[in-house]
């Protein structure tokens, strides 16, 4: 039996140790908690209000007893994994806020590629072509934007005004679509409109190969959580035929092994959320 208790106590430890980087500032047990998770999903700009925080720790802790209340465990299990998942769960929120954050960051790369290249196509120049995106909702590319404007008008070079929008998101097809602008502008007589168009054609590409490999990220994660309730089921029709055994229940190996089966549970449904955090655009991209 000791053996069990070490596996027990041991799954606890590295669950706390492998998630506590992330999950240590916006716990609900780490001091200004609440106010660190509102304020770090402020910055992916969702607002998760301490409302919020406390009605969604609330419905977490009421599943979580009803579970515990079910498989008639102990005090010392309901407690370890009450508070185990008290401790992970914030983290959602968080990935959540982030999923999002970085889905409108990709939606406003790609909307300014394609605007980029229509108001090209008519103008024929950066800087008109600049000043119409800048009308658009881009999210972080219109402070950028604003920035090249800015140095084009103080007489730089073009490469040093859009080097301002590259700045921090070296992406190829934003390179190669500013250094064909560039080329036309400075150079021109080459086939402008048929090299804006192959750039089109990898914009429209990448949002298509994104959001496919977005959608099967999350169908994965939606299984993975779908198979996890399935197991507590299958438990718990288990538990029920252990019933018929005289005091099997209150066995010290029964304790230990639904605790550990419970809290195994929660840290995969914690690491199928992780898809959440994952970039939109392969790092391998970039230069």
């Amino acid at each position: 039996m000791i053996w069990i208790e070490i596996l027990f106590y041991t799954i606890v430890l590295v669950t706390f140790l492998f998630t506590y980087k992330e999950s240590k500032s916006i716990s609900i047990f780490s001091k200004n908690g609440l106010n660190q998770l509102h304020l770090k999903s402020k910055m992916y700009g969702k607002e998760i209000s301490t409302q919020m925080q406390i009605t969604f720790y609330f419905i977490i802790s009421m599943m979580l007893i009803f579970c515990v209340y079910l498989f008639e465990l102990n005090f010392v299990s309901a407690f370890c994994i009450l508070t185990m998942a008290l401790f992970l769960f914030p983290t959602l929120l968080l990935w959540n806020a982030i999923f999002y954050y970085r889905q409108k960051q990709f939606l406003d790369y790609s909307n300014y590629i394609q605007q980029f290249i229509n108001f090209f196509k008519n103008t024929g120049k950066i800087y008109f072509s600049l000043q119409e995106c800048s009308k658009l909702p881009l999210g972080d590319f219109n402070e950028k934007i604003e920035k090249a404007i800015i140095k084009l008008e103080q007489g730089k070079s073009f490469h040093e005004g859009l080097a301002c929008i590259e700045a921090g998101f070296t992406h190829f097809i934003l390179l190669n679509l500013h250094s064909l602008v560039i080329a036309y502008e400075e150079y021109g007589a080459f086939d402008m409109e048929r090299g804006l168009d192959i750039i089109n054609e990898d914009i429209e590409d990448l949002i298509e190969d994104c959001f496919q490999f977005k959608r099967n990220q999350i169908e994965i994660k939606n299984k993975i959580c779908v198979l996890a309730l399935m197991a507590l089921v299958v438990a718990f029709l288990s538990k029920n035929m252990l019933i018929r055994i005289d005091d099997a229940l209150n066995n010290e190996l029964y304790q230990c092994a639904l605790s550990i089966f419970i809290m195994t549970l929660i840290l995969t449904i914690i690491m199928a959320y992780r898809v959440y955090t994952e970039p939109w655009i392969d790092k391998e991209e970039f230069f």
